[in-house]
């Protein structure tokens, strides 16, 4: 049950089903799953986590304040030694654009 007295029906269940599967491949699932197919062992989901806060929430102190937690070895910095990104995102997510931001906002 929603607020104010509302039901979820089925069809909104398959609306919001949609829109998540539309969506999937934009928005990082913090999963870490790609994080081992990444041979800098960068730290790809606290990466986009940063990014997350900087651009989903307008928070860019927060969004630094977790940057700055990473290891320098395994921040978007690492990813400067490869000249093409073999991360792997299960939904898609494009690895190498998100580090590539993150060096921007960040460095």
């Amino acid at each position: 049950m929603l607020r104010h007295g509302m039901k979820l029906t089925s069809a909104d269940r398959i609306l919001l089903e949609r829109y998540s599967k539309a969506v999937e491949s934009y928005y990082c699932h913090l999963c870490a799953r790609c994080e081992p197919t990444c041979p800098h062992k960068v730290s790809i989901s606290t990466v986009n986590r940063s990014l997350m806060y900087a651009e989903g929430y307008g928070n860019i102190d927060l969004a630094k304040a977790t940057y700055q937690e990473i290891n320098p070895e395994t921040s978007a910095r690492a990813c400067r030694n490869c000249a093409t990104c073999v991360a792997h995102c299960v939904h898609g997510l494009d690895i190498a654009a998100k580090m590539c931001k993150a060096q921007l906002l960040f460095a």
